[in-house]
Parts: structure tokens; C-alpha cells; sequence
């Protein structure tokens, strides 16, 4: 008899070799989508959730200066680090992010199982 999970088993002993290359998959996603254009993709469900910071909200709203960016993962901890030149920069890096994850972890219809948690979104 073969085996076959429906969804990839998180943590520090249970976790099968191809957990990280799944998360990995959801980076390389995340850097493609942050290379399209700003606004080109359709808002995430939890965009308007991500958090600017205050001096960020000061950026201009034109600029000809391209974003720099750095994405990575490490188990199944997603971080972009960006440095702007617009705020819409800002929007769009938290947007493909999030799509990056949803690629390799789709999302569930219960937002209590989401692997974008939820919970530690309204913190």
C-alpha cells in the first residue's frame, strides 16, 4: 500500500525533507510576483492587513528609483525585506508575499487553518 499525504506535516521531527522545498517554492513564487508590475495583481485577502510603518506612510507617490528586495524562508517563516521608494512598493511586496505562501500552502476556508495565520495578523 502507497501512502500519499494530503498536506505537508510541519515540525522539527515530523517534518518530511520536501516540506522546505515546498516552502522554498513559495518564495521563488513571491520574487517572480514582486517583479510584476505594481498593481498588476488583484489585492490578497489580507492585504489590508499588512502593517506600515509610520515613516513609510511618508514615502512619495511617484518615483523613477526601483524597490530593492530580499525574500527568503526558513521553515515556514516567510520574510521580505524591502527597501522602497513608494509606499505602493511597500503594498506590493506585502501582496506577493502573501500570494507566494498561498501558492505552495493553499488557503483553507476556515481562516482559523490558514497558513498565513490570521490570528497573528490582527496583533
Amino acid at each position: 500500500m502507497l501512502v500519499v499525504p494530503s498536506s505537508l506535516q510541519m515540525g522539527w521531527f515530523e517534518s518530511p525533507p520536501y516540506f522546505s522545498g515546498a516552502a522554498e517554492k513559495g518564495r521563488d513564487v513571491a520574487k517572480v510576483l514582486a517583479n510584476t508590475a505594481i498593481g498588476s495583481l488583484t489585492p490578497h485577502k489580507y492585504e489590508h492587513m499588512a502593517v506600515v510603518h509610520n515613516k513609510v506612510k511618508d514615502l512619495p507617490k511617484t518615483s523613477n528609483l526601483p524597490f530593492h528586495l530580499k525574500c527568503e524562508v526558513y521553515a515556514n517563516n516567510f520574510m521580505s525585506l524591502i527597501i522602497p521608494t513608494l509606499l505602493n512598493q511597500v503594498k506590493h511586496v506585502a501582496n506577493t508575499t502573501m500570494y507566494g505562501i498561498h501558492s505552495a500552502f493553499p488557503p483553507d476556508k476556515d481562516y482559523t487553518k490558514d497558513a498565513i495565520s490570521f490570528i497573528k495578523m490582527l496583533k
